[in-house]
């Protein structure tokens, strides 16, 4: 997802019950499988983004 005031892209792995303020985000896509991996780190990640045919 993109979130409107910014140019990153970010990977929500875990709701918290927050809600998104007004303009909100942008979904691009879903993580089918494997999400779980990122409950093993505290902070930033750095992924890579790869186009599925």
């Amino acid at each position: 997802m993109t979130w409107v005031p910014g140019p990153d892209i970010a990977i929500f792995y875990d709701h918290d019950g927050q809600s998104i303020p007004v303009p909100g985000i942008v979904i691009h896509g879903e993580i089918d499988s494997g999400a779980d991996a990122f409950k093993k780190y505290d902070g930033t990640v750095d992924v890579t983004i790869e186009a599925v045919d």
